[in-house]
């Protein structure tokens, strides 16, 4: 029988146990964890990769709401990040992800960027949930990052998973450079034939069996970030907030008995002190910070290395913008199962699983970037970040191609991107970087005066809109609370 160890106990190396325990259900998998060890508990938000991993995992999305304090994520709200006041959302949902499939060449999508209607569902701004869908809504949700925690142990304990409190303190190696045994304070040894190394930024194991730290600090140059709660919860918006601030961003994420909130900023031009004061103003309860963080966006170079793979923040790190965190890992999880089998016969398919995980990291970093090209100057920082803020190279060679025909599906070819046309094209509307005049123009040369037939799809869309039954989004999940259970004796 295949052991498998992880190092970590959040959500990163949970989620990957549970991923491996699912699919190879005969593996020995356990999870050791250090209780001396803290959860981060900065990013409380999923991408729509949740709903995938949930139903592929057998998790009841219904009590995983219930017992994790959770709340719907319909997208992400951005606010004043072109330093005029207005906001827009990220979330692909109807109207414009229905009609955007074929982004590239698609009438519907250029006429509502062209026409500046929103690209994004008129219900956003509300709390009101589709009344059918219910919970199921959403692909994304909120968590309290604790109670996340909580119900991830609990679903290892009924897997079948051993979770072991224990605190490394040696790694040996085989001659070949394996991972041999890791050894704990107590001197027990633990041997498996895969290691996950998910203990964050200490790499515990990466670093020894030869890990190299890669910066992308001149593709994202944030390394600051705030994290509190605040309990006022009278406003449930089932969104994340992002908002930008004189050398950073605030997020604000809901849940059910508090809010999850923070400041994303460069120190380099503001301080913690100044930063918390600046936060501040925009709360009427007492900010509280109960994290303080200095990072760094980079990755390792190579995440899986002989008998040990990378995981969560052990192999890498954006910032907590679009809450990529556990997209990322689940991905990354459901990648070491497609190809596990593989590397037992054939050890050369890590170096595949290096090339497209990194791929995935520079796909994450080319779409956070984007958000950081906007007009705003009215700071320091916004004014200097254009020429600090190294491009990407995916940035440098396709940005202006896109701003004049739409990003291109074909571009996001990658097996495990994160972040495709879609996306872009949402963002790059709500940042107003398209070349207005230019798509018109175009629109007009290839599909005539259609105007009127794409205005009619998007009345069609609102006509739907008003026949639907919606219900609160704290409505719902108060109901959610409720359990009926049968004395079946």
């Amino acid at each position: 029988m295949k052991s498998i160890i992880v190092l970590g106990g959040g959500t990163a190396g949970l989620i990957s146990a549970i991923t491996i325990k699912q699919t190879f259900p005969n593996y020995s998998v356990r999870v050791i964890e250090s209780d001396s060890v803290g959860i981060i508990g900065v990013g409380e938000g999923s991408t729509e990769h949740w709903r995938r991993w949930s139903e592929y995992c057998k998790i009841d999305i219904r009590n995983l709401v219930r017992e994790t304090d959770g709340a719907l994520k319909k997208g992400i709200k951005f606010e004043n990040w072109n330093g005029d006041g207005k906001s827009y959302f990220h979330a692909l949902s109807h109207p414009f992800y229905s009609y955007n499939q074929a982004v590239n060449s698609n009438a519907f999508a250029k006429t509502l960027i062209t026409d500046n209607i929103k690209t994004e569902d008129i219900l956003l701004e509300t709390s009101l949930v589709d009344y059918g869908g219910g919970l199921f809504t959403v692909n994304q949700y909120h968590f309290n990052t604790f109670k996340l925690n909580a119900y991830l142990h609990k679903l290892c304990s009924e897997r079948k998973i051993d979770v072991i409190n224990s605190t490394i303190k040696e790694i040996t190696l085989t001659e070949t450079g394996d991972v041999n045994y890791i050894i704990a304070e107590d001197d027990t040894k633990y041997s498996a034939d895969l290691f996950i190394d998910s203990s964050g930024f200490k790499r515990v194991i990466a670093t020894k069996v030869g890990a190299k730290w890669i910066s992308y600090k001149k593709y994202l140059p944030m390394n600051h970030a705030l994290a509190f709660p605040t309990n006022d919860i009278t406003d449930l918006k089932p969104y994340t907030l992002s908002r930008a601030l004189s050398s950073g961003w605030n997020w604000r994420i809901s849940t059910q008995g508090r809010y999850g909130n923070g400041y994303v900023f460069d120190d380099n031009f503001i301080d913690a002190t100044k930063a918390h004061d600046e936060v501040q103003s925009f709360y009427t309860e007492e900010v509280k910070v109960a994290k303080d963080i200095k990072f760094e966006a980079g990755r390792v170079d190579k995440l899986w290395i002989n008998n040990c793979v990378s995981i969560g923040l052990s192999a890498s790190f954006v910032e907590p913008l679009e809450a990529s965190s556990i997209g990322n890992s689940i991905l990354q999880s459901f990648g070491l199962c497609d190809m596990l089998e593989e590397w037992f016969i054939d050890r050369s398919i890590a170096d595949d699983y290096n090339v497209k995980f990194i791929a995935c990291f520079d796909n994450i970093v080319d779409f956070v970037q984007l958000h950081y090209m906007t007009k705003r100057n009215d700071t320091e920082f916004w004014k200097t970040l254009p020429e600090r803020m190294t491009k990407t190279n995916f940035i440098e060679h396709n940005l202006e191609l896109f701003t004049k025909c739409l990003p291109q599906t074909h571009k996001f070819s990658g097996m495990y991107n994160m972040f495709t046309a879609p996306n872009w094209a949402q963002v790059m509307a709500g940042l107003e970087l398209f070349d207005k005049d230019f798509l018109r123009d175009r629109l007009l040369e290839t599909h005539g005066d259609v105007k009127t037939e794409q205005h009619t799809i998007y009345e069609d869309y609102l006509a739907n809109i008003e026949k639907q039954s919606y219900i609160d989004h704290k409505v719902l999940l108060e109901q959610n609370k409720l359990v009926v259970k049968f004395d079946r004796k």
